[in-house]
Order: C-alpha cells, then structure tokens, then sequence
C-alpha cells in the first residue's frame, strides 16, 4: 500500500508541473486512512503537494503513532503542515493529551475567597487550561475538537457519512424517459448518476489528451 500511494503521488506531481499553473486540474484528493502503517513520506509530501491541487487527509490513531513512524520531527512537520486538526476522543496517553491541552491554550479564570458567612473577601485570576487533559479523553462518541489557522479551538460533532444529506442529493436517481421505439408502462425507470474518473498512467502508457479526444 505504501508503494502503491507513493507512485500515485509522484505521478499527480509530475502531472501537476505540465500546465503553466503548476497544479493539477481536476485536483486529486490522497484520503490515507490508518496512514501510519503504510508510512508514506508525509512530511516531504505536505511541504510541497498543496501547491500543486493536491490534498492530503491523513487518519491516525494518536499523535504517539505518528512519532513512531516518522519521529518526532517528522510528526511536528506534519502537525504544523496541517491546515486543520480534527482530534476525536479517546486518547488515553498522557503525553498526548498534554500536547493537545497545550495546543488549545489557556483562559482566565476569576477565584473568589469567602468569609465563614459567604461574603466575598477577596478575589483574584488565575490561568486554566481551556480543554483540561481530562476532558479530551472523555470526550463522548462524534465529538470531536477542531483545530485551524486562524481560529479558537472549536468543539463540534461529527456525522456519518451515508447520513449526509448532501451525498443524497448527489446520489439521487434519475428518471429517465422512455424512447418512441420502447413500449411505455406504468413501471419508472431510474438510474444513478455517474461521473467520469480521470487516472494516472503508466510510464510506459500514452493517453489521449481532452483536446485530442
């Protein structure tokens, strides 16, 4: 697998670099779940591939793991590479949950000291962590924590994918209208809608052009 995403890469980038803009049209997405058993060269290909209409989302199971296959500067190349960060719960290492905790930053707290009959005596700020350690790891099923450029940490829920009503509307069929030459019935015909896949080829293999088609 790990062959077989890296020549699929190396072919989107020589593509890329042949019209003048220097990216690929249409762009190609690298889904790469489970990423850190393949080991593809993540932290060259998120230096460069953006630029070039190439989109990486990469799946791992903590951020220990990604340490593990690439080490601890590979995995903060791609951490920092990262347009954004989706962190679901979970995790259990302390280490990990630290980082993140650190990553989402702290807040102001404001304490209070009483007197034995509840009146305020004093009070003053102290800084808290925004998402305690404790909290990252208890987060419940499809919650999940956002990290991006630009913006706070935001908390947000994700949805199963064959739940999304944008991808039924895509997938919706089609009816088709009978021609002169069939015989009509009550019955409806449908179909799905499909679309055209562009590939990569070989080295070896010559393909037509849009233009030449």
């Amino acid at each position: 697998m790990g062959a077989l995403t890296g020549y699929v890469a190396r072919n989107a980038e020589r593509r890329a670099s042949t019209p003048p803009t220097g990216r690929l049209d249409p762009p190609l997405g690298l889904h790469l779940d489970e990423a850190a058993d393949s080991k593809p060269l993540l932290p060259q290909w998120t230096l460069s591939m953006g630029g070039s209409g190439i989109t990486i989302k990469a799946a791992f199971q903590s951020r220990a793991q990604m340490i593990q296959a690439w080490g601890k500067d590979g995995a903060g190349i791609i951490l920092n590479n990262a347009g954004a960060i989706m962190l679901g719960g979970g995790t259990k290492d302390p280490d990990d949950l630290a980082a993140w905790s650190e990553l989402a930053g702290k807040r102001d707290e404001r304490t209070e000291t009483t007197d034995g009959r509840g009146k305020v005596t004093s009070a003053s700020q102290r800084q808290v962590p925004v998402l305690p350690p404790a909290v990252l790891a208890n987060m419940p099923p499809g919650q999940v924590v956002v990290f991006r450029r630009g913006m706070l940490p935001a908390l947000g829920r994700v949805e199963m994918i064959w739940q999304r009503k944008d991808l039924h509307k895509v997938a919706r069929p089609v009816a088709t209208t009978p021609t002169s030459n069939q015989p009509q019935n009550t019955s409806t015909t449908t179909r799905v809608e499909t679309a055209v896949v562009d590939y990569l080829p070989l080295p070896c293999e010559e393909v037509e052009t849009d233009v030449e088609r």
